[in-house]
């Protein structure tokens, strides 16, 4: 009987494991509470500051995802158009702040909202609350964010703007660990290549499609 209780414990635990993975998918609208993940250029932001730059990584996943890796981003609706942007495997000092011209990393109490611009091409531009800045690549070699200057209607200046493709975490299962099926018509698919760009006429290649690699011959 112990043995028993003991393989149905181990089989209830790997249920429950099974139903806190996740899969990457794009997006262009967002809800709070989600966590989301910011990509360009095959790069997405992460969570380490260096002299006022928020970093990037090339080595991130698109599935089997925990939720906490250090590129994952919860983002909290503080009004009709404003977000905090939360790092999900950070706690405590863990929301994205600016001050001035610079960034870091700060205490709920002092969370900066930030301004979602989302572009005609479904890519995203983040600024602050005020539109005055804008995170954007700080060069067009150099992979970290840093805030520049913004015009009123949002468009950064510099020359390597922040346009940034956002994917959001999607759960593989359900808490019963029965993966229920989701269909759609392949008009309404969205693909994107390897860096995050949205390929409106795909070839011959490797996509990502709602999340998942796909390749077509």
């Amino acid at each position: 009987m112990k043995k028993i209780l003991i393989t149905y414990s181990l089989l209830l635990f790997t249920i429950i494991t099974m139903a806190q993975t996740y899969h990457l998918e794009p997006v262009t609208t967002f809800e709070s509470n989600e966590r989301y993940v910011f990509l360009q250029d095959g790069y997405v932001m992460s969570n380490v500051l260096v002299n006022k730059a928020l970093q990037t990584t090339n080595n991130y996943q698109t599935e089997q995802l925990t939720g906490q890796e250090n590129y994952v981003w919860r983002i909290v609706k503080k009004n009709n158009i404003n977000y905090t942007l939360q790092n999900c495997s950070l706690q405590g000092n863990s929301y994205l702040a600016a001050n001035g011209s610079e960034l870091s990393l700060t205490t709920s109490s002092k969370a900066t909202q930030w301004y979602f611009n989302i572009m005609n091409d479904g890519t995203l531009v983040i600024l602050t609350r005020d539109l005055v800045r804008c995170l954007a690549y700080s060069t067009s070699t150099s992979h970290q964010y840093k805030l520049y200057t913004a015009d009123a209607d949002g468009k950064p200046y510099n020359e390597n703007p922040g346009y940034l493709t956002v994917f959001r975490l999607v759960s593989d299962t359900s808490i019963d660990g029965i993966t229920t099926p989701s269909f759609q018509q392949e008009t309404s698919l969205s693909y994107y290549n390897l860096l995050g760009r949205k390929v409106l006429h795909p070839t011959r290649g490797i996509y990502i499609v709602n999340g998942r690699k796909v390749i077509i011959r």
